[in-house]
């Protein structure tokens, strides 16, 4: 093996490494077909393994997840207070 392994990846272009490993599961049986859906799934699916999940993404999710959860909770408050008004009104 030449070089170090970062002089190793660069010389490779990832679709390259990505069509040597669709070439391999082809040899080996791992599609149950050779089509190019069968091909594109595998792709995507090499990538989805490969590729991290983005941090800001998942952040800016659960910010929102934690505004609305907030809303709501205010929203239940403001619900409870307006039946005891009513219950009260009702009584008198």
């Amino acid at each position: 093996m030449k070089g170090t392994a970062k002089e190793v990846r660069s010389e490779r272009e990832l679709s390259q490494i990505l069509n040597d490993m669709l070439e391999y599961a082809c040899r080996r049986g791992m599609l149950e077909e050779e089509t190019i859906t069968e091909k594109d799934l595998f792709d995507t699916k090499i990538m989805g393994i490969l590729t991290p999940y983005p941090l800001c993404g998942s952040q800016a999710v659960l910010g929102q997840i934690q505004y609305i959860s907030l809303k709501l909770q205010q929203i239940f408050i403001i619900s409870l207070a307006r039946q005891q008004i009513i219950s009260e009104k009702i009584e008198l």
